[in-house]
Parts: C-alpha cells; structure tokens; sequence
C-alpha cells in the first residue's frame, strides 16, 4: 500500500507458462499468435496487462513460453492463420505450468 491510500497489483513473478499448441490431430503449429491477459479489479479500479507474444522455444514445435508470471487467473488468446481464434482461461498455480491448446481449422478458408 502507498500512502495515499492506493494500491499496486503487479503481474510479476517467479512462474513460467509453457504452451503446446496443436492442431485437432495433435501435430505441433508453429506461428501462432499468442496474448496473454492479465487483469484485476481493486477498488473499483479495473487494471489489465498484456504480454503480447511469448518466447518460442523451438521453431516448429509449437511452443511458446511465457516468463515471469504471477500467479492467478490469465486469459490466453491465440490466433493462426486458417484457424478459429481460441480464448482459454489459465490460473498460474504453480512455478512451471505446462498447457496444451488445441486450434480447429477455420473451414470457411478452406
């Protein structure tokens, strides 16, 4: 707390979020776009952060990492040419987390 009365909520920590993204039959995509959202409420004052891309690990293996998160609830929004865009609700429970995110083909580009 400040003295002035205000209070700082700060999406930084030690925990890190390593995303799989793959198509339906489980094949690895590279090249997704990945946001990450965090956001609170304090006070009545709605605060938000975005990380709008995330370290890829290897290209081709559609990973992406997200470094030094805090914990709690983030929205993850991933977009890929010629597939539907995917909203996922993660809560950073623990130092690594691992998540895998499915991406179904868009059949109105096919």
């Amino acid at each position: 707390e400040h003295l002035s009365g205000i209070g700082l909520v700060v999406d930084r920590g030690q925990n890190d979020l390593l995303l799989t993204v793959v198509d339906e039959a489980g094949t690895p995509l590279a090249g997704a776009d990945a946001s990450l959202i965090w956001e609170t409420v304090r006070d009545g004052v709605r605060n938000q952060t975005v990380r709008s891309q995330g370290k890829v690990s290897k290209e081709g293996s559609g990973e992406i990492n997200f470094s030094e998160l805090g914990l709690g609830p983030q929205r993850l929004q991933l977009r890929k040419q010629g597939y539907l865009p995917q909203v996922v609700n993660i809560d950073i429970t623990q130092q690594i987390q691992h998540e895998r995110v499915v991406l179904v083909r868009d059949s109105e580009v096919e």
